[in-house]
């Protein structure tokens, strides 16, 4: 899934797979977890591939979040134990 922010209408949510063109690399960090770079060259999405309504998906990415962070939390928990 990929948000993108139109600024002053909202955000769009974009179901992109690797066939369509996209890459990332690692961006090397001193904790255990690496984030990575995204990159989008002439990437083209079809309709279809729109999740939600375009300019309207402000829950969908509250929910994803939500998640992210509910995540993270039950792996500290389990670090700690």
């Amino acid at each position: 899934m990929v948000f993108a922010v139109a600024p002053d209408r909202g955000i769009t949510c974009f179901l992109v797979d690797r066939d369509m063109g996209w890459k990332s690399e690692p961006i090397p960090t001193m904790g255990e977890w690496w984030p990575a770079a995204l990159i989008f060259e002439d990437v083209r999405v079809p309709a279809s591939g729109t999740l939600g309504e375009v300019e309207g998906t402000d829950e969908i990415q509250r929910l994803t979040i939500a998640r992210n962070l509910l995540k993270g939390h039950v792996k500290l928990g389990g670090i700690g134990e």
